[in-house]
């Protein structure tokens, strides 16, 4: 298995270069793994705005409504970003 820190950081990395396809890529390996879910909310919350800021606008949008339908660290701020979005 790859180092979920490594592969979290470097997905940080590849966006803060608007690198977005990379940075998906990579956060999609720490979504689909199946060690423990340390980095899940952060990796889908950051995955959500990449899609957004890569033109994935509706697949971005679909992954805010999970993020805000769970409750979680991310929900308010999901909620906040599909209102700016409003489809």
């Amino acid at each position: 298995p790859e180092d979920q820190n490594a592969l979290f950081y470097s997905a940080n990395t590849y966006i803060e270069t608007r690198d977005f396809e990379h940075a998906i890529s990579l956060l999609d390996k720490i979504l689909n793994t199946s060690e423990p879910e340390v980095f899940n909310p952060e990796a889908e919350w950051i995955k959500a705005k990449a899609l957004i800021d890569n033109d994935q606008v509706e697949q971005g949008y679909q992954l805010l409504e999970k993020i805000a339908s769970e409750n979680g660290f991310y929900s308010d701020q999901a909620l906040q970003l599909m209102k700016k979005i409003k489809r």
